[in-house]
C-alpha cells in the first residue's frame, strides 16, 4: 500500500462515516478500503478508526491524524497541481458552505469574479441554512453571520451587519406597531428554526442586551422562506438586513425597533484549524473580505 493512498482512504471513510460510502467515492471495493486502513494502522502503530459491525467511529489519535492527514493531502495535492500547470497560483477543490439568502444573492457573484482570478480552484458550493459540521462534511470554509458557537474552530470577521426587524405596512396597520421590545409578545413572530434560541429575541434596551420572548405560527429553517412570509404580510420577522434593503427602501416592508437592535452582529469565515490552512482557503479568504467590502450591494448600510 502506498502511504499517500491509505491517507486518502482513511479520510474518505471518516468524512463518509463507513468504509462503503468511502470506498464508493475513492472507486475501490470496501474490503480493499478496510485493508488499506489496517495497513496504516499497523504501519503507526496505533487505531485510528473503531469498528463494529454496526459503527464506525474516530479515535482521539484517529481524529489528530484526520488532521494532519488532510493538511498533508491538501498540500501535496497542490503542489502537483501548480508543478503540472507550470504555475504559482493556488490549485484544486474548493468547498464551501454558506447560507441560502447569503449565498444566493452575493457569494456565487464573489465565487465568480475569484475563479477569473484564481481559474485553477474549482468551487463546490452548498447552500445550507443548516449548521453543518465542517470536519465530518469535509468543508473547507463556511460563511455565515452570526456568533462562533464551536471553540474548535477558527473564525474571521468579514463585514459588520445586524438583523433588521420588519413587517409589511398592512400587517403593522392590523395590528399595531410595537413601540418596545416586550411588547413583541402580543404579535405573530416568524420563528428561524435553526436557532437554538428561537423563542428568544435579543435585543438591547435598559442598559444592556436582553432575550425578549417571541412566538408565531411559523418556524422554518429558511432564511428566505421567512423572507417570504413575512412579505405575505403574516407576522414580524427578523432578517439580516441584506436580505430585505429593497424591501425597505421601495416600502414593501417597515424596519420597527431600530433602537434597540445588538449591533455586534458580523458575517464570518469559518473554518475547522488555522495552523494547517491551506493556499486555496487562504486565498479565498484573502479575496473575498476586500470583494465584499466594496461591492456596494452588499456593503451599503452595513
Amino acid at each position: 500500500m502506498d502511504t499517500i493512498d491509505g491517507m486518502r482512504t482513511f479520510l474518505a471513510v471518516v468524512n463518509d462515516g463507513s468504509f462503503v460510502g468511502g470506498a464508493r467515492k475513492l472507486m475501490i471495493s470496501p474490503a480493499l478500503a478496510s485493508k488499506y486502513i489496517g495497513e496504516l494502522e499497523q504501519r503507526l502503530g496505533v487505531r485510528l478508526l473503531n469498528r463494529t459491525t454496526r459503527s464506525l467511529s474516530v479515535t482521539e489519535l484517529g481524529e489528530e491524524y484526520y488532521d494532519r492527514c488532510r493538511y498533508v493531502l491538501e498540500t501535496f495535492d497542490e503542489m502537483e497541481n501548480v508543478t503540472k500547470a507550470g504555475s504559482k497560483e493556488p490549485q484544486g477543490d474548493l468547498k464551501l458552505t454558506a447560507p441560502a439568502a447569503f449565498g444566493e444573492r452575493y457569494l456565487v457573484r464573489a465565487i465568480a469574479a475569484f475563479r477569473s482570478e484564481y481559474p485553477g480552484i474549482c468551487v463546490d458550493l452548498d447552500i445550507s441554512d443548516q449548521r453543518i459540521d465542517l470536519v465530518s462534511q469535509g468543508i473547507d470554509l463556511a460563511i455565515r453571520d452570526g456568533a462562533l458557537e464551536d471553540s474548535s474552530l477558527v473564525c474571521k470577521r468579514l463585514l459588520p451587519a445586524y438583523n433588521a426587524i420588519c413587517a409589511t405596512p398592512e400587517y403593522l396597520r392590523k395590528n399595531g406597531t410595537p413601540t418596545h421590545p416586550l411588547e413583541m409578545e402580543k404579535h405573530a413572530c416568524i420563528l428561524d428554526a435553526n436557532m437554538g434560541n428561537r423563542h428568544y429575541w435579543p435585543m438591547h434596551f435598559d442598559g444592556r442586551q436582553q432575550n425578549v420572548p417571541v412566538s408565531g405560527g411559523l418556524a422554518v429553517n429558511s432564511l428566505n422562506a421567512i423572507h417570504a412570509y413575512v412579505l405575505a404580510g403574516a407576522g414580524i420577522a427578523k432578517l439580516p438586513e441584506y436580505c430585505v434593503r429593497d424591501d425597505l427602501r421601495t416600502g414593501r416592508l417597515e424596519e420597527i425597533l431600530k433602537a434597540f437592535a445588538t449591533s455586534h452582529q458580523a458575517i464570518y469565515a469559518i473554518y475547522p484549524h488555522s495552523k494547517y490552512l491551506p493556499s486555496k482557503v487562504r486565498h479565498f479568504i484573502d479575496f473575498l473580505g476586500p470583494w465584499l467590502e466594496f461591492d456596494s450591494t452588499v456593503s451599503t448600510s452595513l
